[in-house]
């Protein structure tokens, strides 16, 4: 079996569990809060560990929630524990536990499981991804003792906000002690949106 790829020629396809509809906390979330997370489950932006880049603008176009109202939902999302925000990255933290098409014991879903892990930035949040699942990997970051759930996603008018104060200019043309700047950051995660033809 290909994991990630539709095997239709319809794309990639993401599988969840009906019974999120009884589910007792996920019931007591709001209709916003609801789609919302349904959306990054189902985000043509999402890959097979529930952990990936994302931004608030294909959020705004594809449900129709207002800025505002998605900052709410991920706020809540992210109170509860259903999901942990770092840096651009969000990742649903039993996405990959409830998904009926991947375990963590078959082995070529294990390989790409890890391939995943190693192609985003390396950050406290993947090691949380890494230590929650157990699995077994070299990962340059130390674990931490608790889940953290940090910064909302960035939006343009952050950008513009960020640029009005000066905040994240440092050596050299948007460098920061060597960090990419925002800017740069953006520029990736839009260039993946185009290749899976998500318009912006």
């Amino acid at each position: 079996m290909r994991i990630d790829k539709g095997l239709d020629g319809r794309g990639l396809y993401r599988s969840i569990y009906c019974a999120i509809w009884s589910d007792s906390d996920f019931r007591k979330f709001s209709p916003d809060e609801k789609l919302v997370f349904l959306y990054l489950r189902t985000s043509p932006l999402s890959n097979l560990i529930a952990l990936y880049p994302f931004w608030i603008e294909p959020i705004e176009q594809q449900t129709g929630l207002s800025r505002e109202a998605i900052q709410r939902a991920l706020s809540t999302l992210s109170d509860r524990g259903w999901i942990a925000i770092e840096d651009g990255l969000v990742w649903i933290k039993k996405g990959l536990r409830f998904d009926p098409q991947i375990s963590l014991r078959h082995e070529n879903h294990l390989i790409g499981i890890k391939k995943a892990v190693l192609a985003l930035p390396r950050l406290g949040l993947v090691r949380d991804f890494i230590d929650f699942y157990g699995i077994d990997m070299p990962y340059p970051i130390p674990p931490r003792s608790h889940l953290n759930p940090s910064h909302l996603p960035y939006t343009d008018q952050d950008q513009d906000q960020e640029k009005e104060e000066g905040v994240g200019l440092g050596k050299g043309e948007g460098m920061e002690e060597g960090k990419p700047s925002f800017s740069s950051k953006k520029e990736m995660l839009k260039q993946q949106a185009r290749q899976l033809g998500v318009k912006l």
